[in-house]
């Protein structure tokens, strides 16, 4: 863990245990690589120096994006160690100060800053978490934070437990948490279609095992009762 993982053309992930009351719910940077030569990196981790000297072999960091309300634990640290980089961040995000606020009126200037290679969706219609999706066009890669997770046999013991509990084991699909959350069906079901309107076959959530293949029809799948 902690070591880039080359999952296409221009795009790494980084696999980092995410410990909660003795449970690995691992979390999964995204890193992609810009026409530009510079950065964009998704739900940062923890910066070690190993992982420092290998984000700085790639490129420059141009982009940060903390792309819900939760998943902004790490973000000073990276932002210290790339000072130039731009936040970007939903307003309700705590502990943080986006250099452009993530929101529906913000999105077409995000999409030029990443030079069109990445295109943000809000996911409307939930409570709190004011998630947005990515999706890497070069790669066909939908890039997912808490809205969906992937967890199967890699995992074992209190972990397995606690996310069968939590609706999250076995499948890609909603946490029981998510389901929760959907405050209005019509809106979250509209931002579904969007969703699967996009041109992806591969799939990179924050938790779980990334999808390489028929991602769209899992997806499809996975949130049907909703669409």
């Amino acid at each position: 863990m902690n070591r880039l993982q080359t999952f296409g053309p221009g795009i790494w992930t980084v696999a980092a245990p995410f410990t909660a009351l003795g449970m690995d719910f691992r979390n999964h940077m995204t890193v992609v690589a810009l026409p530009d030569g510079n950065l964009w990196l998704h739900s940062v981790i923890p910066l070690t120096p190993e992982l420092e000297q290998e984000i700085r072999a790639l490129g420059n960091v141009g982009h940060i994006v903390v792309p819900n309300t939760t998943h902004n634990l790490f973000t000073e640290r990276w932002r210290t160690a790339w000072p130039q980089a731009k936040l970007y961040a939903p307003p309700a995000a705590k502990r943080v100060t986006p250099d452009l606020p993530l929101s529906e009126a913000s999105l077409p200037a995000c999409q030029a800053a990443w030079k069109n290679d990445i295109s943000p969706l809000a996911v409307t219609g939930m409570a709190y978490l004011n998630e947005y999706v990515f999706i890497h066009h070069p790669s066909r890669t939908l890039i997912l934070t808490d809205l969906a997770f992937n967890f199967g046999a890699e995992t074992a013991g209190r972990t397995r437990f606690a996310l069968k509990l939590y609706g999250a084991y076995g499948h890609l699909g909603p946490s029981r948490l998510i389901r929760l959350l959907i405050r209005d069906k019509r809106a979250f079901s509209t931002s579904l279609e969007r969703i699967l309107a996009l041109d992806f076959d591969r799939i990179i959530m924050s938790h779980g095992i990334p999808l390489l293949q028929d991602a769209k029809q899992r997806f499809s799948a996975a949130f049907a009762r909703y669409c």
